[in-house]
């Protein structure tokens, strides 16, 4: 009569048997690294953006640029701005998605709606979020944070950034700027610093409840 033991157990267990697990392992964890890993979505640094800055309406467009950095794809079902400048702070909604970057009369490309990022992909996206007056003419550089809706995720925070709106020295036209002062012209910050101060006393003379976009 057989007895069996652990001995006998881990003696049964040859190299073959084992190099075979290892394989069948190796094999199974690499399908699933490569074709089935879940990751999350990274944001690339902004470097330009254009801006448009009124007491009734306030834009801002950027060139979102999102990394899957799994396997799997990721729907983006929205996309939304945490944005603080000094003492201001205000969240910013998607409003539409435009063709790129330089606003111009026919570059609208559709209102917002879910798209898909590829595993380990990047996809960019010119988007265009309703702003908030108060906070985009404070007259200090601005840092974002951008939120996602990922489907089946909820809301997720992608990544941040610095967006230079105090250098925006035209801001009653809707025009891009360099996040990058050397590509600014002489006197731009000095140029903002006025104008963004007129907007900021249009402001003042709204009623209390107004919103400033």
């Amino acid at each position: 009569m057989y007895i069996f033991t652990t001995r006998s157990y881990v003696e049964s267990i040859t190299p073959a048997i084992v190099i075979a697990g290892s394989a069948l392992v190796f094999t199974v964890a690499s399908f699933w690294w490569l074709n089935a890993r879940r990751g999350r979505l990274t944001m690339t640094e902004v470097r330009i953006f254009s801006a448009y800055i009124r007491s009734d309406l306030s834009l801002l467009r950027l060139p979102i640029t999102l990394f899957n950095t799994g396997a799997s794809a990721l729907v983006v079902v929205d996309l939304r701005l945490q944005m603080q400048s000094g003492e201001s702070r205000a969240t910013l909604a998607t409003r539409t998605f435009r063709t790129t970057i330089r606003p111009g009369s026919d570059d609208v490309d559709d209102f917002p709606y879910p798209y898909a990022v590829a595993g380990r992909s990047v996809v960019t996206r010119f988007v265009e979020f309703t702003g908030d007056a108060r906070v985009m003419a404070a007259g200090k550089p601005a840092t974002i944070q951008l939120e996602a809706l990922i489907d089946r995720k909820g809301w997720r925070e992608i990544g941040s950034s610095t967006v230079r709106l105090d250098c925006v020295a035209d801001p009653k036209q809707y025009i891009t700027y360099s996040n990058d002062p050397a590509h600014w012209r002489d006197g731009q910050l000095s140029r903002a610093s006025r104008a963004l101060e007129d907007v900021r006393a249009e402001l003042e003379k709204l009623p209390n409840s107004a919103s400033g976009r």
